[in-house]
């Protein structure tokens, strides 16, 4: 839990303040930047918007169906705790 709570506060920074490396993995591998980055650049510069703030609401979805794909996987091989 304390790693997820830290992983949080990444959040409240915007993306561009860290390397290259952690912005690739903040978008794609844990996209905490999709929640909160980019969809800021939406209101906050309209005009100067990369492709990845129009594609938020996209990849959000796509993450959500991941998600809950893996989550049912995992549900329908559960088989109890055996007591």
């Amino acid at each position: 839990m304390m790693t997820i709570s830290q992983l949080k506060d990444y959040a409240r920074y915007p993306v561009t303040i860290f390397s290259k490396i952690f912005r690739l993995f903040f978008t794609f591998v844990i996209p905490i930047s999709f929640i909160s980055y980019y969809p800021s650049l939406m209101f906050l510069n309209p005009n100067a918007t990369p492709v990845l703030t129009w594609l938020s609401p996209i990849i959000g979805i796509a993450f959500l169906i991941g998600s809950y794909i893996l989550w049912m996987k995992g549900a329908s091989e559960y088989s109890g705790t055996g007591s």
